[in-house]
């Protein structure tokens, strides 16, 4: 506590910069003429005795900056000379200011860009059960070159049946479709996904329910929303869960609100993140996408 305290005052004397220079220029001079009145005491003459008393001091110019750099804060006061130059030099060539803005600008997009990719891909954990227990399988096709091949629908579920290896497996396709209806029509991304797929990532609705296993077919598909969907198409409205909705021509059931957390990230491709979710994957799946 203490320690901030100090940094506290030392920030107080740099913002009060001129203040606190006459300040310190008033006692440093009080402090010299004390002791030169204490020689001349002891018989020195004015003169000599005050350049006796500067000599001690060690130089009054060079003992203000001392004592500057002990009361305030030396990075800053460098910092700020350092943009006062860079402003006038700017104010100068306002053809150099302008591309020297221009690279900036590009260079922080880039890394912000960049970053963005990497955090959502590589850096932040997912926000799922046992995310280091989750995994993801394709197919190769190896005379294309592709050896992260989509999987089809009847693969997949051949590989289920014949699953020995994990303790569950999911299946997800990125589609797009229409919401009509009351609301004006708006085409968003989502996917058609298994019906196991929120239990498989270990993830509970925010409202509602989890897709039953009913719900895998054709007329008896259902609907879950993204948490940013609900509410800004519908207003976060609590009744709407149980309730039909216009997709893509057909009436299907809201069964459930994913939770805010929840947005897709399971995928490692780049597609469109997921803002509501059919169930139904494969053949015999609910409803096709719009494209």
């Amino acid at each position: 506590m203490r320690s901030v305290r100090a940094w506290l005052r030392r920030a107080g004397g740099a913002l009060r910069k001129e203040q606190s220079g006459a300040e310190l220029a008033a006692e440093l001079e009080s402090h010299v003429q004390m002791h030169t009145e204490e020689k001349m005491r002891a018989g020195m003459t004015e003169g000599e005795a005050r350049r006796d008393a500067l000599t001690r001091l060690g130089g009054l110019e060079q003992t203000k900056e001392s004592c500057r750099d002990r009361r305030g804060l030396p990075w800053l006061d460098a910092l700020s000379q350092d943009l006062r130059y860079t402003l006038r030099t700017l104010r100068r060539d306002r053809g150099f200011a302008l591309v020297a803005v221009a690279i900036l600008a590009l260079g922080i997009g880039a890394n912000t860009a960049i970053f963005s990719v990497i955090n959502r891909v590589l850096l932040r954990r997912l926000p799922y059960k046992d995310p280091d227990r989750l995994v993801m399988v394709w197919e190769e096709n190896r005379h294309r070159g592709w050896f992260e091949n989509i999987v089809s629908s009847a693969n997949f579920l051949d590989w289920k049946r014949q699953n020995d290896v994990f303790t569950d497996m999911a299946a997800f396709e990125s589609n797009s479709f229409n919401l009509t209806g009351e609301r004006a029509a708006e085409e968003v991304s989502g996917e058609r996904v298994t019906t196991n797929l929120f239990a498989v990532l270990g993830v509970q609705p925010y409202r509602g329910r989890l897709f039953s296993p009913e719900e895998e077919t054709r007329g008896n598909a259902a609907i879950m929303l993204s948490y940013g969907l609900w509410q800004e198409r519908y207003g976060g409205d609590p009744e709407l869960v149980g309730k039909p909705i216009a997709v893509n021509g057909e009436r299907l059931t809201v069964v459930g609100i994913a939770p805010a957390i929840f947005t897709g990230d399971y995928s490692a491709s780049f597609a469109p993140r997921p803002r509501l979710w059919v169930s139904g994957f494969g053949p015999e799946a609910g409803i096709p996408g719009v494209s």
